[in-house]
């Protein structure tokens, strides 16, 4: 399915981050047969599950400071998006509901662009 990526959060958000990341899944094709929680658990059992970037700071801030993306307050009121993340590469802006939420997609934005195809499945899994 095609999505916007300023609308990406959860698993979904995490998902692109590892692709643009070239993060290796070892059941990536039960993703689309099994659905998202029995791939979420083989991925867990085999050792290769995908890192929480969007809510983890150990996990996404190393990208934020590898890719130069800055993050603010947000001076446009928006109570669902109070962040916003500049990509200093990519010319890229993203809000979000958090820092680390609006910097991932600001990632995901300035290399794969605004608008992605992601699995049915991570949208049913949020």
């Amino acid at each position: 399915m095609r999505v916007k990526v300023a609308e990406l959060i959860g698993s979904a958000l995490d998902w692109a981050v590892a692709k643009v990341e070239k993060h290796q899944s070892r059941c990536e094709w039960m993703l689309e047969k099994e659905g998202f929680y029995a791939w979420q658990s083989y991925e867990r059992a085999w050792g290769t599950p995908i890192p929480l970037y969007s809510s983890d700071w150990t996990q996404g801030g190393p990208i934020m400071e590898r890719e130069s993306i800055s993050v603010s307050p947000c001076s446009i009121v928006r109570p669902d998006a109070p962040w916003m993340a500049n990509s200093a590469a990519g010319n890229v802006t993203m809000l979000g509901p958090t820092p680390l939420i609006a910097a991932m997609r600001c990632y995901v934005a300035s290399k794969l662009g605004e608008d992605i195809e992601i699995p049915d499945e991570l949208l049913k899994g949020k």
